[in-house]
C-alpha cells in the first residue's frame, strides 16, 4: 500500500503541479477505490505455513493499515472512496491447488470451498466493516463505502446454474 501511495503522489504531481487547491477540487469530486488490500499479506503467511489463529493475529493491523491509506486520500482531498473487502480466498483455484486436504471436513459442502481461508476474510471483512464504520463518523464531509466482494462471489459458488454455469462437484 506505501508504494501505491507514492505513486499516487508522483500521478497528483503530474495531474495538478501548481495548483493545490484545484488538485483538492478535482480529488473531491473524483471517486476513488482503495484496494482490495490484505489478500497478498495473508497468502504470504499461508505459504510460510502459519497457523489460522496465527494468521488471524494479522487482521488487525492490515485492516488499522489500510483504514489509514483511507485517510492519507481523504486529507489530500478525496471525498468518496470505496473500500473493497476480501475474496474467499478459499474458493481461489490457486489456493484449492495448493492447500488441498483429505479431510473433507474442511470444505464448505455447499461451495467445495476451503472453510478456513475463507473465516479470514470473514474476520478481515467484518473488521474492516467496522473500522471504515468508524471512519465515516469521524470524517462526516466524505463519503466512505465498504464493497463486498465476497457475498457476490460466494453466491455464484452456491448457485452458478443461475449465473448460465454448471460446474462438475463432488462434494
Amino acid at each position: 500500500m506505501g508504494v501505491q501511495l507514492e505513486w499516487f503522489q508522483e500521478v497528483k504531481r503530474s495531474i495538478c503541479p501548481d495548483d493545490p487547491a484545484a488538485c483538492r477540487a478535482l480529488f473531491g469530486r473524483a471517486l476513488f477505490v482503495f484496494g482490495e488490500f490484505g489478500g497478498n499479506d495473508y497468502s504470504f503467511a499461508w505459504k510460510a505455513d502459519w497457523s489460522l489463529e496465527k494468521v488471524k493475529t494479522m487482521v488487525p493491523a492490515v485492516v488499522a493499515s489500510l483504514v489509514g491509506g483511507v485517510e492519507r486520500l481523504l486529507d489530500e482531498g478525496a471525498r468518496h472512496v470505496v473500500v473493497p473487502g476480501n475474496l474467499p480466498a478459499g474458493c481461489i483455484p490457486i489456493t484449492l491447488t495448493m492447500y488441498p486436504s483429505e479431510d473433507r471436513s474442511e470444505y464448505d459442502p455447499r461451495t467445495g470451498c476451503l472453510k478456513k481461508y475463507n473465516s479470514v476474510a470473514l474476520y478481515h471483512n467484518a473488521m474492516l466493516r467496522v473500522a471504515l464504520d468508524r471512519l465515516q463518523r469521524r470524517r462526516p464531509e466524505s463519503r466512505v463505502v465498504y464493497a463486498d466482494y465476497y457475498t457476490p462471489y460466494i453466491q455464484f459458488a452456491r448457485t452458478p446454474h443461475l449465473y448460465g454455469q454448471s460446474l462438475l462437484r463432488s462434494f
